[in-house]
């Protein structure tokens, strides 16, 4: 073989080799601000009385990094006023709102990656809890 040909193939190899070694992993974490968690949120939408709103209106922003501005995902409660989606990023902001209610301060939240103002992680069975108070 031409080694011209043999050295062309080196430094291609090489080249891969190097841009793969260089790449972002998937697993990433608080400290290198990456943006690759993928993770299932949790949430459920009560009155003020705690009774489930259903058909609720949710805006979830996901956010990559610090400058990132993120990107708009909807959903709707079900009739248990559950909600719940799909996630990447390195946090996130959930919105709720339903004609016929009046926004409160637990109406939105800012999460990082799943865990709960509380501290613990947010599950099925414990979800994220977003209050909206009855005009009626």
């Amino acid at each position: 073989m031409n080694k011209k040909i043999i050295i062309g193939i080196l430094i291609f190899v090489i080249v891969v080799v190097v841009a793969l070694l260089l790449m972002p992993s998937n697993e990433t974490s608080q400290e290198t601000g990456g943006v690759e968690n993928i993770f299932d949120f949790y949430g459920k939408v009560t009155d003020q009385e705690g009774n489930p709103v259903s058909d609720v209106s949710i805006k979830i922003l996901n956010i990559n990094t610090p400058s990132d501005s993120g990107t708009i995902q909807e959903a709707k409660s079900d009739n248990a006023g559950l909600f719940s989606f799909k996630g990447n990023g390195s946090g996130i902001g959930v919105e709720v709102s339903k004609e016929g209610y009046s926004v409160t301060e637990q109406s939105k939240g800012n999460f990082r990656y799943v865990i709960n103002g509380s501290g613990g992680l947010l599950t099925k069975e414990n979800p994220a809890i977003f209050v909206l108070r009855s005009a009626g």
